[in-house]
């Protein structure tokens, strides 16, 4: 639980502050480029350079729940709406933050 609110928020502050400067600059691109570079850099190098260092284990079996098919829904709805317009308002980025705070929730009763 502490993962997805508390690191998630302190880990990603310096990129949401970078992206709404961008956003407020009207400096798109960089607002996109920001988001994605930086979701790919904490998966993969972070994650590459830890289990490098100390190895990297699962403390259970993997398993599918709810909340990878609400991440898989959140990826989908991206991919979208990067191919139509490439523009996020106010509104997709109230169903955005909606669906975030729908993760957590179930994230906290499956925990």
């Amino acid at each position: 639980m502490i993962g997805v609110t508390i690191v998630a928020i302190g880990t990603s502050l310096p990129e949401l502050v970078t992206a709404i400067v961008a956003a407020i600059k009207h400096s798109d691109d960089i607002v996109m480029g920001n988001i994605v570079g930086s979701n790919t850099f904490n998966v993969a190098a972070i994650l590459g350079i830890s289990a490098l260092i100390n190895g990297a284990k699962a403390d259970r079996p993997v398993t599918f729940d709810v909340s990878y098919g609400l991440l898989l829904a959140l990826v989908l709805l991206l991919g979208t709406m990067m191919k139509k317009d490439r523009k996020v308002g106010r509104g997709l980025g109230s169903i955005l933050f909606s669906l975030y705070v729908i993760y957590i929730i179930i994230s906290i009763r499956i925990g």
